[in-house]
């Protein structure tokens, strides 16, 4: 789980605290892209200090991301933005045509990249991951082959164009593939509730339970199904979607199936039909955009 943003030209960028929150949800390397004499530049592998820096002596579009390791492991090269060039290049800072960020798993990554590779073409080397597998593509194919990969992508293009695909939530000026941050902020400053925290917190309290780690030390195993399963699928939700309010419903979908013996693949069942019946929303309950691919021309 990443955290991608896009600040179009002449937008406001995002401020001290809100950069800090992205980080400490996602602390494995940030990066930045913006634009100079005709070229995007890129610098990646730094903190939020650095990134700050960046921003008061440059001027919008951007494209900023934080990164927690998944795919690839925790190595500052394979931190975003990746420039779109046919060696998809791992250099920590640079100069190109045009870059891109993820958020998201593109889980059929190797199998698709061997697939449209060219002929005679040699693989570049160094490690990999799904989001340079994508820049490499790009370069090869045109940036519109993101259309079949289903998930959150940005490019910034030398022309200052940002094209996106997936479903992007829109905060202020700018545009999040995910509004997780909030949380951590809001834990900082204490104008937002979690209600899924509160809810979580109450319930722990109410089972005698302490803590995720006792949660998952539970044996049982109508507990683990219910309980497990649901605090796996809300978690998920509510970190790539940012509406607690959901984990709610999940929480309570998850207990009406234990009290009425429901067998586990009905608890998933309704579980699922949930998560499905919020996920494709124009508007977020919390109230925030949601803004499904397109492009923010100069």
């Amino acid at each position: 789980m990443c955290v991608a943003i896009i600040v179009p030209k002449d937008a406001k960028a995002p401020d001290k605290e809100t950069l800090e929150a992205c980080e400490a949800q996602n602390p494995d390397g940030g990066g930045v892209a913006w634009l100079d004499k005709g070229k995007v530049c890129w610098k990646k592998g730094i903190d939020t200090a650095e990134i700050l820096k960046i921003l008061a002596k440059t001027q919008a579009p951007y494209l900023i991301h934080y990164r927690i390791s998944t795919v690839g492991g925790k190595v500052a090269s394979l931190c975003h933005p990746f420039p779109i060039t046919k060696n998809a290049s791992l250099d920590l800072e640079g100069r190109a045509g045009a870059v891109l960020i993820h958020n998201g798993h593109w889980s059929s990554w190797k199998d698709k990249t061997m697939l449209l590779q060219p002929n005679g073409q040699r693989i570049p080397e160094g490690v990999w991951s799904d989001t340079r597998a994508m820049a490499y593509l790009s370069a090869i194919y045109g940036a519109d082959i993101l259309t079949f990969v289903d998930e959150k992508v940005a490019v910034l293009n030398a022309t200052g164009s940002i094209e996106y695909w997936g479903h992007w939530q829109k905060e202020g000026d700018c545009m999040y593939s995910n509004t997780s941050w909030k949380f951590t902020r809001s834990k900082k400053t204490k104008t937002d509730t979690d209600p899924y925290s509160s809810y979580m917190h109450r319930n722990w309290q109410h089972h005698g339970w302490q803590d995720d780690s006792e949660i998952n030390k539970r044996k049982s195993e109508q507990n683990v199904l219910n309980f497990g399963h649901a605090d796996k699928l809300t978690s998920d939700f509510v970190r790539e979607n940012t509406d607690p309010s959901i984990a709610v419903k999940l929480l309570a979908a998850a207990e009406i199936g234990k009290v009425t013996n429901q067998t586990p693949t009905q608890i998933q069942k309704s579980l699922n039909d949930i998560v499905d019946a919020h996920s494709r929303p124009l508007i977020n309950p919390s109230g925030d955009m949601l803004v499904t691919g397109g492009k923010v021309d100069v």
